[in-house]
């Protein structure tokens, strides 16, 4: 009787350790849509996250005068790109959609110089657990 009683007690104290460290939930993936779109030269640099580990980035080049790139991607990783021409005159844009909503845009015309970036770090969702008044 006391070897099923020690028995007992170890399979549930087995049981909550499991409990205890079990993986957490995944977060949910959001759908991504980064579009950039120039004029002038046939290729630029573009910087954008390394797919599927969206945890760093890298640059490569995209030619034709338009690119999308559609992924899905967790909280916390890079999203976007950030077009990075040569030539600073040249017509330049972005676009990113997170979930099939607009999140960001940035457009620069010719002669215009600034710093045209889609890049961004993906949020995690908001929640709020509580009164519905005490919410900020």
């Amino acid at each position: 009787m006391l070897k099923k009683a020690i028995f007992a007690g170890w399979a549930v104290t087995a049981f909550a350790v499991t409990l205890a460290f079990a993986a957490p939930a995944h977060a949910a993936m959001s759908r991504i849509v980064s579009e950039v779109y120039w004029s002038g030269p046939a290729c630029i640099p573009v910087r954008s996250p390394h797919y599927p580990d969206g945890s760093y980035t890298q640059t490569s080049m995209v030619c034709g005068g338009h690119s999308t790139a559609t992924y899905y991607a967790f909280p916390g990783e890079f999203i976007g790109a950030d077009p990075q021409p040569e030539d600073a005159t040249v017509t330049l844009g972005c676009s990113l959609y997170v979930d099939g909503n607009s999140a960001y845009q940035d457009y620069a015309r010719d002669g215009d110089h600034h710093d045209v970036n889609c890049l961004r770090v993906l949020p995690a969702p908001y929640s709020y657990d509580g009164p519905a008044q005490n919410r900020m």
